[in-house]
């Protein structure tokens, strides 16, 4: 009976030590995913680059904004940038989860070391048509980010200086530069759809009813939307209009290299956000009932052009340059495709621009991954149940030897 006793205890300790490291964990995920993410996007305002190899010029004249260094005189180029005021908009009670400045580049040249660049909080007034070398603003230390030409856009975590700004700091927008050991030079079009940073936060109570809705979700989120389901067949419409579709052959147009690429923002599937940014080598599955729809920028009234295998689809940006596309998943074959995008004008389009990896099963289910990521909660389940196997075969052990023991006894006692 006493060894009945201790066996029973011993369990009662096991499955409340499994429960408490198990399931404890990931009730924590759960609440913390219920909390939905809402985003806001904010576009450059004033983009402009200094020189130092000519201090007292000012290059607001440009199209384009050029970051890099020359070791031909040691020539600095910095980049300056200034946003549109909606980061207000965002509720004062809000937590924000993700921010990140994107820029779109079009040109790419030379290899800095390291490969990063770094934006900067300015921490001082400026203006576009004054800034020049000499009055530069003052700023704070920069955040590194990847300066890779095999990227679409430059993507720099910059949560921490939102924060800041939110909490009273003056918001003079920002610095871009880099490493001063090699020639390289980054460009990118001086254009609000090319040049924004993306905010996700997220709200502990209702939000209040003056919320503006978000068009796009936050770069880096893989949050829900509000009010979506997997599965649903909702995008951000309850009715989505599948978007127009021709051969990919028709639609393609010739290269005019003055048309920016265009920039994805977002993908839903069946209405929900997947993980945000993707590049050409994340995969996105599907099977024959996901509805998955594409959200970018791109500029004015741009015919934006997405081409999957033999078949192309197509939109148009609205005035602010955003643009949606609602793939007719019946036209797209089972199969592996790189996804790739093209804006079009007066019949001559940009340079086409990778977008991600899509995959068309037969399964019943399909789920968005970057092959690059790794499945935390996989790997917490693993960890967890290892130390529990290892927990529960020393309490065997013991057990063995305790009985073990106790039969010794009874030899002798015989």
């Amino acid at each position: 009976m006493v060894l009945g006793r201790v066996i029973i205890k011993k369990l009662i300790f096991i499955a409340g030590l499994f429960t408490a490291l198990i399931l404890g964990p990931f009730s924590l995920f759960q609440a913390k995913e219920a909390r939905a993410i809402q985003s806001i996007n904010s576009f450059s305002l004033d983009d402009v680059y200094v020189s130092s190899s000519s201090p007292s010029a000012n290059y607001s004249s440009d199209n384009f904004i050029k970051i890099g260094y020359s070791s031909y005189g040691g020539v600095n180029y910095w980049a300056y940038l200034k946003f549109i005021g909606n980061i207000d908009q965002i509720p004062q009670n809000a937590v924000i989860e993700s921010a990140a400045l994107n820029i779109y580049g079009y040109s790419c040249s030379g290899t800095p070391s390291p490969n990063t660049m770094t934006t900067a909080q300015v921490t001082s007034d400026w203006s576009e048509g004054t800034i020049t070398w000499n009055n530069k603003p003052s700023s704070t230390n920069g955040i590194s980010g990847d300066a890779s030409c095999s990227r679409p856009f430059y993507y720099f975590d910059i949560k921490s200086i939102v924060e800041n700004w939110r909490s009273g700091q003056p918001n003079y927008g920002l610095k871009v530069y880099g490493p001063k050991n090699s020639t390289w030079e980054r460009k990118a079009y001086a254009d609000q759809n090319q040049i924004y940073i993306a905010i996700g936060y997220s709200i502990p109570e209702d939000p209040p009813a003056s919320t503006p809705p978000s068009e796009n979700p936050p770069v880096g989120s893989e949050a829900e939307s509000p009010g979506s389901t997997e599965g649903s067949n909702s995008s951000t419409a309850s009715n989505p209009t599948i978007s127009a579709s021709k051969p990919a052959s028709e639609a393609a147009a010739p290269v005019d290299q003055a048309i920016p690429r265009p920039v994805l923002t977002g993908v839903k599937r069946n209405g929900k956000d997947l993980k945000m940014p993707m590049t050409e080598k994340s995969a996105v599955e599907i099977n024959q009932n996901d509805l998955l729809e594409l959200l970018g920028t791109s500029f004015a009234g741009a015919k934006i052009v997405v081409f999957i295998g033999d078949i192309a689809f197509e939109t148009k940006a609205n005035t602010e340059g955003k643009w949606s596309i609602v793939l007719d998943n019946k036209k797209i074959k089972s199969g592996e495709y790189s996804v790739q995008a093209q804006a079009q004008k007066e019949g001559k389009g940009s340079e086409k621009t990778a977008l991600f990896k899509l995959k068309k099963t037969d399964t019943k289910s399909a789920r968005a991954k970057d092959k690059k990521g790794v499945n935390f909660k996989t790997i917490l389940f693993f960890v967890f149940g290892a130390v529990f196997v290892a927990f529960l075969a020393g309490v065997l052990i013991n057990l063995r030897h305790h009985f073990i023991l106790r039969l010794k006894k009874k030899i002798k006692k015989k």
